[in-house]
């Protein structure tokens, strides 16, 4: 309540708190108003103006109740009737107030109501503080660094912007391989102080400067981001840094280009009131295109040249494969050619095959299996080729030979769409005002 007092104070929302009864529960309010700072009301009277006794409900406590400037009760979670259903409280059957899950009803609740929040930040002292959140068990140690943008002073003090960056990293490590490779894995938090909680056209507003973007849905110069990653990581460590986009839908990643040693940056758009959707944004940018340099496996039907890939894009993906990218698409439907030709016909992966259409093209292109996170918005699941190129770069960094006998001990495809599944929602389809962005490398900005 104290975030949403404070970003929504100035737009008509106030807070009035109500103690249970009794001068032992009066005196722990006084006292908790003094200490927190706390700016609202606190009701400890409990007769109404006519001197009738108020009897308040037992259960569920502490509790809430949402009334509109007319009187009217929007949300009674004291009654079943009239609580809201679209908690999806992770399968629990009680109502967890500090959860991340309820946080994102009510964001979208005053989201709803509000617009955005007019809340400009005034205390910056936790900026570029950081914490580790895990630390490797295996390996040197590969390090993901997360920060949030458009995420403004009071997020950080009441732990909410914690419990996005803990979410994200759950998120990172939910799916195989991750999953199973968690102890090769640093992970650090870096506080990042916004002016405001919102992503708009002014990079001031932000602490690492995102603006939003008709191309590529939000644009970011990436000057000031390495000056975060770096209070936590030494300079001359190639760090993961995954950016989680306060109230948006989009997804992005900056690769490097030729002859660019710089890290990947990824950003995860986090949507009113929609964790689900961060997840996938997650294991799609970070995980798959900002860690695994994997190539989008989805078609572009946003575009006007969805169907063949041209030329400049056949030699531009050539270059990539080269380099060690994009390996999870091909340009040849030959059995014998493509790069996941030893898993073709493999008495563990029956499933994979040749699929036309991918990297952003419906001809041309192809693909190893018809479902993955790097092709469906609602897909999560690495497709076993996918999977590999995973494994082996994680091997790699941690300085240990990578094989494929060694990827066969601990693979599993927990998650894989049963045959003849389809998500139907690719990510280049727009859906809800949520659109998915083909990468941008470094060399083209």
């Amino acid at each position: 309540m104290r975030r949403f007092h404070t970003l929504f104070r100035g737009q008509g929302f106030t807070v009035v708190g109500i103690t249970p009864e009794g001068e032992e529960y009066r005196e722990a309010a006084k006292r908790y108003i003094r200490e927190q700072g706390i700016s609202w009301t606190a009701v400890t009277d409990y007769r109404d103006s006519e001197g009738r006794r108020i009897i308040l409900p037992d259960y569920p406590y502490p509790s809430y109740q949402l009334v509109d400037g007319s009187g009217k009760l929007r949300v009674d979670i004291f009654s079943s009737e009239s609580s809201p259903t679209t908690f999806n409280l992770e399968k629990s059957s009680s109502i967890d107030m500090l959860s991340l899950a309820h946080t994102d009803y009510l964001n979208r609740f005053f989201w709803d109501i509000f617009g955005e929040s007019t809340y400009e930040s005034v205390d910056y002292r936790m900026d570029k503080q950081y914490e580790t959140l895990q630390r490797a068990s295996k390996g040197r140690g590969i390090d993901i660094v997360l920060l949030g943008d458009a995420f403004t002073d009071i997020d950080i003090a009441t732990g909410h912007y914690r419990n996005v960056m803990e979410y994200a990293m759950e998120s990172f490590f939910s799916i195989e391989p991750t999953k199973t490779y968690r102890d090769y894995f640093n992970v650090h938090m870096v506080y990042a102080v916004s002016r405001r909680a919102h992503i708009g056209d002014d990079a001031s507003q932000t602490a690492l400067g995102t603006v939003l973007d008709k191309t590529n849905g939000i644009s970011n110069r990436l000057n000031l981001i390495p000056d975060y990653v770096y209070t936590v990581v030494p300079r001359g460590v190639i760090p993961y840094p995954s950016i989680i986009m306060n109230n948006s839908n989009v997804g992005l990643t900056f690769l490097k280009g030729t002859g660019v040693i710089e890290p990947n940056y990824s950003f995860s758009g986090y949507p009113i009131g929609s964790r689900e959707r961060l997840k996938s944004l997650i294991l799609h940018e970070s995980v798959g295109h900002g860690f695994g340099l994997l190539a989008d496996e989805y078609v572009d039907y946003l575009s006007d040249d969805w169907q063949d890939i041209p030329d400049n894009e056949k030699n531009r993906l050539k270059l990539d494969h080269e380099q060690g990218l994009s390996l999870n698409v091909s340009l040849t439907n030959d059995p014998t050619k493509v790069y996941w030709s030893h898993l073709i016909g493999h008495p563990r992966y029956s499933y994979v095959g040749i699929y036309e259409g991918g990297h952003y093209y419906a001809n041309g292109v192809w693909r190893s299996e018809y479902e993955s996170v790097i092709r469906s918005s609602d897909c999560l699941y690495f497709n076993a080729i996918c999977r590999e190129l995973l494994v082996k770069r994680i091997l790699e960094l941690s300085d240990e030979v990578y094989s494929f006998e060694k990827f066969l001990q601990t693979d599993s495809d927990e998650g894989r769409p049963y045959k003849g599944a389809s998500v139907r929602h690719p990510f280049g389809v727009k859906r809800n005002s949520w659109v998915h962005h083909p990468p941008v490398m470094f060399n083209d900005l």
